[in-house]
Order: structure tokens, then C-alpha cells, then sequence
């Protein structure tokens, strides 16, 4: 059953194997974050909960270790986009 007003969201193989791809650790953080995504470059955005984007950074394939240290406590979303996809995780900074 689907709640009235709601569309039901379906992910695509690619879509999924790509999202099932990101990591972001640690969580919480504080000074430096890792995130480790599929081997095609793609791109990070960070937004706080106002919907602001805080840090927009190319990432390369694989391992990518971020300083985040200038970022205030509080609640944000790592969204990174490739050209197939994109994954969305939260983000606590303390």
C-alpha cells in the first residue's frame, strides 16, 4: 500500500549497484571525511539542512579523504552524482 500523495520510487540495477558503492565514513565526524565511491570520477555535493551546498568537490574514483573540519556541527546531506546516478547519504558533523 502506498500513502496517498506519494509516488513510488523504483531504482534501476545500475542505479542501485552505484549507490550500494558510497561510502561515508566516519559518521559522525569531525575533521576529516572519507568517502569512497565507484571507479568513475563523479561529483560531491554537501548540504546543510537548509538546503545550502557547503562543499562542492570533483571526486576521482575509489578513496577520497575530506577536510571538513570548517564545517559547523550539525545535520547535512552528502549527495554524489555520476553520470549513471546519484546516492544520497546523511551526514552528522560534531
Amino acid at each position: 500500500m502506498v500513502p496517498t500523495g506519494t509516488q513510488p520510487t523504483a531504482l534501476g540495477v545500475a542505479e542501485a549497484a552505484s549507490a550500494a558503492q558510497l561510502q561515508v565514513y566516519p559518521n559522525p565526524a569531525s575533521d576529516y571525511l572519507t568517502v569512497t565511491v565507484g571507479p568513475a570520477p563523479c561529483q560531491l555535493l554537501i548540504r546543510d539542512v537548509s538546503g545550502k551546498t557547503v562543499l562542492q568537490q570533483a571526486l576521482a574514483g575509489g578513496s577520497n579523504k575530506l577536510n571538513i573540519s570548517e564545517l559547523p556541527k550539525g545535520m547535512y546531506v552528502v549527495s554524489v552524482i555520476s553520470q549513471s546516478a546519484t546516492a544520497v547519504r546523511k551526514l552528522v558533523v560534531q
